[in-house]
């Protein structure tokens, strides 16, 4: 393998001086003794080898430079050359011509003046122009040719006396010191390309890129076994010549390149408002698909998504019947949803229903309480934030739940707790499907189902400027209202069944028999906690049954804090009797219907007889 740098003598001289610098340099450089034709061959096949850098004088430098594709550092003639030269010439004749490529020869002219004489100057470019040149000084009057190797050697064949222009060891040093910093530049860029490859070959997007006449330029793996590029020739990317020729660019643009079904887009590369070339990504649609699912089941293991559905909302009553019919129909659609209800009343559960009623149970379901999150850190719960973005963010950054909610409902509880500032931004976002996270420019498409739910009169918010109509509007495409649970009582029994046995699935028990006088005393509570008040009652049961409490406690202890005259119970028992008195009358009142009898009333309230008889000498 060839050394990274190269050193290419036009004379055997300058080759001689260069190893012996090197030698004692301990530099590793291949040095060669060539011509022109020689010298550019020779450069060629060390090149193919690994030489990265080229040192050389001349028009051997200058063809180098101009016919391959290698980094070549000239060997300067120094001043001190040039006047050695010019003294030895003028010492010689009265009449000296220079001629020579102007790398070398350049320095002449500005010598001959400071010495104060004067020369014919011929620089040439090519080697095919020296004889020409060299005759053209003689013709007049040169007598004495001062060049280059070649003119040299032509002055030589006419008979002319000549001297040539050598470089000494300064150039030859300051050369190498140039090609030790060029090769570093190189080595860097090397290992960042080498980087930037296996960046872009590891990515299974297909990246591809061609210049401004549409050659191929770059394909990574992915795009050479797309477009078969070892296989075609390299015009066979005839949609990025399109994109140079005319700049039009495309997004997202799906494609089918032979089997697969490809999401392309390609931009234009601009350099100095001019387009330089073009560039595409093309993602497989079947690979996307495969992400999104292994998305979708991240999603599920991190909790986001819906447990209920329709056939959770337990009760027979008409409003109940009402509201699993609209959550029903409201499954089909992607429309934006208002849930509006008591505290308790179940809005999330309806929302889980409508959201597990429209297909895909994988599809994440994100719900957050809008009055749990301080005011300030509301915006980048919803839309996410950007690294540094405030004091304390997560280093990175962190998605947003519009994003983690990606392809499935976004549930927004109490939303009436919002600040207004906050609601602005949610409107934006809802009504451009974009979202772009706090502290960061990027815009990301978001494609969310939106349900909110309050348990505040949100028009009478509006009217009192504390909620943003036009976010209202939004929101309000559908509506859902969940009847409180004083308004469906007769449900009451089929929800402390379904509650109990939830429960008792829970602790992992047996689930106990529910005495009638317990559901009949719930049914004359009013209930201002709804039904999370008549889950805490259900657990308290299975609590007191599971610790043994006798039957004649169960239903003061059980009822214990509820009393049903407190004031803090809208729609409380008439003349505001406590919950003792209501489950006496219950009692005696069932008793009656037995036509007295306190074993039949004891088997139908499902307590036992001294229980009855208790409640019977208490109240009558």
């Amino acid at each position: 393998m060839a050394s990274q740098v190269v050193f290419v003598a036009p004379y055997a001289d300058m080759a001689n001086l260069a190893r012996q610098y090197f030698l004692s340099a301990g530099d590793r450089i291949d040095v060669i003794t060539g011509d022109i034709a020689s010298g550019l061959a020779v450069v060629e096949a060390l090149a193919a080898d690994g030489a990265e850098v080229v040192i050389s004088r001349g028009g051997i430098a200058e063809l180098i430079a101009a016919r391959i594709d290698i980094p070549v550092v000239p060997v300067r003639v120094s001043g001190y050359d040039v006047f050695r030269v010019l003294t030895t010439a003028f010492a010689a004749s009265d009449s000296v011509g220079v001629v020579g490529f102007e790398s070398v020869v350049a320095g002449c002219r500005s010598a001959a003046t400071i010495l104060e004489r004067s020369i014919l100057y011929h620089p040439v470019s090519d080697p095919s122009d020296v004889l020409t040149a060299v005759s053209t000084a003689v013709d007049r009057g040169a007598r004495y040719i001062v060049g280059d190797m070649d003119s040299a050697a032509v002055a030589k064949g006419l008979g002319l006396p000549c001297a040539l222009l050598q470089s000494g060891v300064e150039s030859i040093v300051q050369a190498v010191e140039e090609s030790r910093g060029l090769l570093l530049h190189l080595n860097r860029r090397h290992e960042q390309n080498a980087l930037l490859q296996a960046l872009l070959d590891h990515s299974r997007d297909a990246i591809a890129a061609v210049d401004a006449s549409g050659r191929l330029r770059f394909a990574n793996e992915a795009a050479r076994a797309v477009y078969r590029l070892g296989e075609t020739p390299e015009s066979e990317l005839p949609h990025l010549a399109g994109v140079v020729s005319g700049g039009t660019e495309t997004h997202e643009q799906l494609v089918n390149v032979g089997d697969r079904a490809m999401l392309r887009t390609t931009l234009a590369l601009r350099e100095n408002d001019r387009i330089s070339g073009a560039m595409e990504i093309s993602q497989d649609v079947t690979r996307l698909r495969e992400l999104e699912q292994r998305v979708r089941r991240e999603t599920v293991r991190l909790g986001f998504t819906a447990r209920h559905t329709i056939d959770h909302l337990v009760g027979e009553s008409e409003a109940i019947r009402r509201v699993r019919r609209m959550a029903g129909v409201l499954g089909g659609d992607d429309c934006n949803v208002l849930i509006l209800g008591e505290t308790g009343t179940g809005k999330e559960l309806v929302a889980q229903g409508i959201h597990s009623a429209g297909g895909d149970p994988s599809r994440p379901f994100v719900a957050v309480n809008c009055a749990a999150i301080p005011s300030s850190l509301l915006e980048s719960e919803l839309f996410g934030y950007a690294d540094g973005a405030f004091t304390g963010a997560r280093k990175g950054g962190r998605p947003g739940l519009f994003e983690i909610a990606e392809g499935g409902t976004l549930f927004l509880d109490e939303i009436g707790e919002m600040n207004i500032e906050a609601q602005a931004r949610l409107l934006r976002v809802i009504q451009e499907r974009r979202v772009r996270r706090v502290g960061e420019e990027r815009v990301i498409r978001v494609q969310v189902r939106v349900i909110a739910a309050s348990n505040v009169d949100l028009a009478g918010a509006v009217e009192e400027h504390r909620f943003r109509g036009d976010l209202f509007y939004r929101l309000n495409v559908a509506q859902i209202r969940v009847p409180p649970l004083r308004e469906r009582t007769g449900d009451i029994p089929l929800l402390i069944h379904d509650i109990v046995r939830i429960v008792c699935e829970r602790k992992g028990c047996s689930v106990p028999p529910m005495p009638a006088a317990l559901i009949d005393a719930a049914r004359k509570l009013a209930w201002p906690g709804n039904v999370r008040e008549l889950c805490n009652l259900c657990e308290r049961y299975v609590v007191l049954i599971r610790s043994g409490v006798g039957e004649d406690e169960l239903m003061e202890n059980l009822f214990t804090g509820m009393a049903a005259g407190d004031e803090s119970y809208p729609g409380n028992a008439p003349g505001g009797r406590s919950l003792k008195a209501i489950t006496s009358r219950a009692v005696i009142d069932t008793w009656r219907e037995c036509g007295n009898n306190v074993s039949r009333a004891a088997r139908v309230l499902g307590i036992d007889r001294a229980t009855v008889r208790r409640y019977i000498d208490a109240g009558v």
